[in-house]
């Protein structure tokens, strides 16, 4: 019995150890479908946003961006409240570790759940914001900034 499960834990252990494998592209739109709808608006968004981040400015980025928006700032937690606020503070908000995970992020390396998209191992969040009281109109945000 013991050298079977030896064997047994020989033969396991590397499929359980092993590198997870990513999600595809084609899996992280559908769940981006799946579970917040409009996948069709994530690639122009995350290309605005990159955009803004590279080479644009603090109002470009304020414009993309849902307030109040949270941040967790060095283990601080606030509520940026305006796009005014958001950018007199944009250099301690988005740091330079930040842009760079943002506009290096592959689309393998997004994690989608039912609170958004998060890029960088949660760096940044993104996800659809409600135009109306129905929800029936929405357009992509960033809506949260993690340091």
């Amino acid at each position: 019995m013991k050298r079977f499960l030896l064997a047994a834990a020989v033969v396991l252990f590397p499929l359980l150890s092993g590198p997870v494998q990513a999600a595809s592209e084609e899996e992280i739109y559908a769940e981006v479908e799946n579970l917040l709808g409009d996948a069709a608006g994530l690639d122009p968004f995350l290309n605005e946003l990159r955009r803004a981040l590279v080479t644009g400015t603090a109002r470009d980025v304020a414009k993309l961006t849902a307030f109040p928006l949270p941040v967790n700032n060095n283990g601080t937690s606030f509520d940026v409240k305006s796009a005014k606020e958001f950018e007199k503070n944009y250099a301690r908000l988005i740091t330079e570790a930040t842009k760079e995970l943002v506009a290096s992020a592959d689309y393998t390396e997004l994690f989608v759940s039912s609170d958004g998209v998060s890029i960088g191992n949660g760096a940044v969040w993104i996800a659809p914001v409600c135009d109306n009281q129905s929800c029936s109109k929405s357009h992509w945000a960033l809506v949260s900034v993690n340091n």
